[in-house]
């Protein structure tokens, strides 16, 4: 996003929009499609409107979920605990003793323009 919305960049740290993004824009979707959904009455229309949604999901994410396959082919297997340094393994002890019974996903954004600019560099 940064790439179409430049003056983000001057803030300390950019990927605290993405938390905007992710949860605000992911559920305002949903909100909407499912608005578009009930006002179709074709089912036709309708299975095509939600086909054309998972189909542009599906070819969005391709991309990089091919880019995740080839680099763990070309390394060790990272989901394997016996590969996971110390610290890995400790902390994936912790949660098997805890007795979750959710898991919440939180997007990791790693990305601020102090540390951006020394990248590029």
């Amino acid at each position: 996003m940064l790439e179409y919305i430049p003056f983000i960049e001057q803030f300390r740290s950019p990927g605290r929009f993405s938390w905007i993004f992710f949860y605000v824009f992911s559920i305002g979707a949903i909100v909407i499609l499912q608005e578009l959904v009930v006002r179709i009455t074709s089912k036709v229309k309708r299975v095509a409107l939600v086909s054309v949604v998972l189909a542009l999901a599906i070819f969005e994410a391709l991309p990089i979920q091919l880019k995740v396959a080839n680099d763990l082919q070309a390394h060790r297997n990272a989901f394997d605990i016996h590969f996971c340094d110390g610290f890995i393994r400790s902390e994936v002890e912790k949660v098997k003793n805890e007795n979750a019974q959710a898991i919440i996903p939180i997007p990791f954004f790693h990305y601020g323009s102090d540390l951006c600019k020394a990248w590029q560099r």
